[in-house]
């Protein structure tokens, strides 16, 4: 059975591998015809290579109106296929081991409570901002800025310069968004203290 948000598409799944290729593709039409379906197939250069599955040839060359995937592969074969094909692509390079770790910052960041003793966390989820803003997620960036903003005033007082950092990096962020009326208050403040 395919499922999407409100309907179901029921259908046997046969045994056979070429039955499977061919009731695929119709079901793909079907879903789309429902009002589209977004197939995400993580990893495809990790399928089992018999049966030639790193051809491809069990995903539809071109896809039915209503269907979009969104595919992730290594080099190899399968990313050769889908160049083959002239769909879209993308490079996504891995994360270096610093910023894997500032990720996993993340949760133990967010609405937390810090003390004194907590001052590296800040200093990396400082860096976690950061990244988040050259990733362009910015309202988890901004979420960050301003929890480092509000700690460092507490923790080392309004007037330290990595206070007044702070007010620097979250002004930035507001005004790389034209949020010019937000970031000049800050940019004042951070001045002053410098």
């Amino acid at each position: 059975m395919i499922a999407n948000n409100s309907q179901q598409i029921e259908k046997e799944i046969p045994n056979d591998t070429r039955e499977i290729i061919d009731k695929f593709s119709e079901f793909l039409s079907e879903a789309g015809a429902r009002g589209g379906v977004t197939l995400v197939l993580d990893a495809l250069n990790q399928l089992d290579p018999r049966n030639n599955s790193h051809d491809l040839k069990w995903l539809p060359h071109v896809l039915p109106p209503g269907v979009r995937v969104v595919l992730s592969t290594l080099p190899g074969r399968c990313l050769d296929v889908i160049k083959e094909r002239g769909w879209k692509t993308m490079r996504i390079v891995p994360l270096s081991e610093e910023e894997r770790e500032l990720l996993t910052l993340n949760g133990k960041f967010i609405g937390a409570k810090f003390r004194v003793n907590s001052y590296q966390l800040i200093l990396k989820s400082s860096d976690l901002a950061v990244l988040y803003a050259r990733l362009n997620r910015l309202s988890e960036a901004e979420e960050i800025y301003v929890q480092v903003l509000k700690t460092r005033e507490s923790v080392l007082g309004a007037n330290h310069p990595d206070t007044a950092q702070s007010m620097k990096n979250l002004a930035s962020l507001y005004q790389d968004q034209k949020r010019d009326a937000e970031a000049l208050p800050l940019f004042q403040r951070c001045v002053c203290y410098e």
